[in-house]
């Protein structure tokens, strides 16, 4: 589990986002799903600490002290929230976002690394040859 993490307040009009942000080296921005805690990622958080990485875990809006209104939201409103974040720390980062970080990605590559996308289900199915990766990885 992550421990001592700093608890950082980064603005945005109307909003304030805290991160919970530890370790050294190339910034890692995680985002938990809708209504889920930072807390969500301690375990990955303290491995990647251990592999060299900073990591900044986002309370997301009404969770610990992150505010702002939560009616209307958009996934652009959240990407700005992280973009306050990346911008704060300073500059660029690796996104891991359950369901959410591709689309922060979308809406500000000019801040962002990388994207690690969990559980970022979509609609339609699978083409062919993307299944091969998780047979290979399950063996």
């Amino acid at each position: 589990m992550a421990a001592r993490a700093e608890s950082k307040l980064l603005q945005r009009p109307g909003v304030t986002i805290e991160a919970l942000v530890e370790g050294q080296g190339p910034l890692i921005v995680m985002i938990p799903s809708l209504g889920r805690l930072a807390e969500d990622f301690n375990d990955l958080s303290a491995r990647l600490i251990a592999e060299g990485f900073r990591t900044a875990r986002v309370q997301p809006r009404g969770i610990g002290d992150s505010t702002g209104p939560m009616d209307g939201q958009t996934v652009f409103s959240l990407a700005d929230d992280t973009a306050a974040v990346i911008e704060g720390l300073g500059g660029k980062a690796i996104i891991i976002g359950h369901a959410f970080g591709q689309r922060q990605a979308r809406a500000r590559p000019e801040l962002v690394i990388a994207v690690v996308a969990i559980a970022a289900g979509g609609k339609g199915p699978i083409p062919d040859g993307c299944g091969r990766p998780c047979s290979i990885a399950s063996t």
